[in-house]
């Protein structure tokens, strides 16, 4: 819990807001031309002592540099994203539960129930935590609420809230809101992206997807690790 607001507070919240906006955007569709672009002339991130994140981040940044031709590599991208995550249209409430993943569907429910059916259960329950919360996930082209872009669209949300009660001087809100991302990212994210993180390694093609997961996951443990005031619990 914060007494006090350290004179840094801001920037390291605003960092925190713009990490979970930018991971749900390349877990939410396809990479696009200006996107690239973004990714391809962004300056390195310094490492952050985290070793999935650290070499999931170098292995991405490897594959980015590498690129001589944007555009091949943007249908690279798309093809492998759809590969990764969606399977070509495969369905994974098609599939019966003991069946093998046809993809790393990014859906809480796959990897905590064990069934492929995405509307309930986790899905349900995320989504009254959402509006609980005044919040309303980006949908398009997402099939039910517990989708990781959606999980971590939600956290940087909370955020962006907890920023605002900086700013009117509200420490109270500001710690319930840092609970409330406590709570959801150690609940609910960290519970499945392990299981979802090797689905992803033994599914994508490209070194950017392949690492992507585990950069996520070194992202989470790292960030519940401030939220509890441990900055070395995470690492």
């Amino acid at each position: 819990m914060l007494e006090k607001l350290p004179a840094d507070y801001e920037k390291i919240q605003e960092d925190r807001y713009d990490n979970y906006l930018s991971l749900s955007r390349l877990y939410r569709i396809e990479i696009d031309a200006e996107l690239l672009d973004d990714l391809c002339e962004s300056p390195r991130v310094e490492p952050i002592g985290n070793a999935d994140f650290d070499e999931g981040y170098a292995d991405i940044r490897a594959y980015i540099e590498a690129i001589e031709d944007r555009a091949k590599a943007k249908s690279e991208l798309a093809s492998d994203y759809c590969w990764t995550f969606i399977g070509y249209g495969a369905d994974p409430s098609g599939q019966s539960d003991d069946a093998k993943l046809n993809a790393a569907y990014p859906y809480e429910s796959v990897y905590v129930t064990g069934s492929k059916t995405l509307t309930g259960g986790s899905s349900e329950g995320v989504a009254q935590m959402y509006r609980s919360s005044g919040f309303s996930p980006t949908r398009y082209r997402i099939s039910a609420d517990d989708h990781i872009a959606c999980e971590l669209e939600f956290v940087g949300y909370l955020v962006g809230q907890e920023i605002l009660a900086a700013r009117e001087g509200d420490l109270d809100q500001v710690n319930s809101l840092r609970a409330r991302q406590l709570s959801f990212v150690e609940e609910h994210l960290l519970s499945w992206v392990d299981a979802f993180n090797d689905v992803v390694g033994q599914r994508s093609e490209t070194l950017f997807y392949s690492s992507l997961g585990r950069m996520t996951k070194g992202w989470l443990l790292v960030d519940a690790a401030h939220l509890k005031g441990d900055e070395d619990g995470g690492r």
